[in-house]
């Protein structure tokens, strides 16, 4: 959008991030590993721009050591996923469970802004993993509804409630 304000996102304590600047202006702090030929892979999704976790980016090093994103020269083998969920069902016991299978399973999950979840999966394992999600949305609706409430829909699914 023409004139709309740049987004910067900072971790705080972090000096092993590198700056990737977009062409609209935004920017964000992300792990990415060199691999030559202005190519870098992502060891986390960006949540400005396009990338997912383990995509391979041509980017070129600025003078500020930033890198400047220039697309994506290779997608990831892992299917990503994404819910928002409340607090408790992510710092639930079944919860932390499953994304203990999902690393076992060659997998990586990342959990931003509180309450989304991104899960990076085998393709052969998505169906499983977002049925299993589904079920821990379904437990924590049931004790979490109040009368009067509605679930919130995110690609879908019941995410949440709203008493708007």
């Amino acid at each position: 959008m023409p004139n709309s304000p740049a987004v910067h996102f900072k971790y705080s304590g972090d000096d092993e991030r590198t700056r990737v600047w977009f062409e609209d202006g935004d920017s964000e702090e992300l792990l990415v590993t060199a691999l030559g030929n202005d190519c870098y892979r992502l060891e986390e999704s960006s949540l400005l721009g396009e990338a997912r976790y383990r995509d391979v980016i041509r980017a070129i090093r600025r003078a500020d050591g930033g890198l400047l994103f220039h697309g994506i020269e290779t997608r990831s083998d892992l299917v990503t996923q994404s819910w928002l969920l409340s607090e408790d069902i992510l710092d639930s016991t079944e919860c932390g469970s499953l994304l203990c299978e999902v690393m076992a399973m060659g997998g990586n999950w990342e959990r931003a802004f509180g309450g989304l979840l991104l899960v990076h999966i085998p393709e052969s394992s998505a169906a499983e993993i977002a049925e299993r999600v589904k079920k821990l949305t379904v437990r924590g609706r049931v004790s979490a509804q109040r009368p009067g409430e509605t679930p919130i829909l995110i690609s879908g699914r019941k995410v949440g409630f709203s008493s708007i």
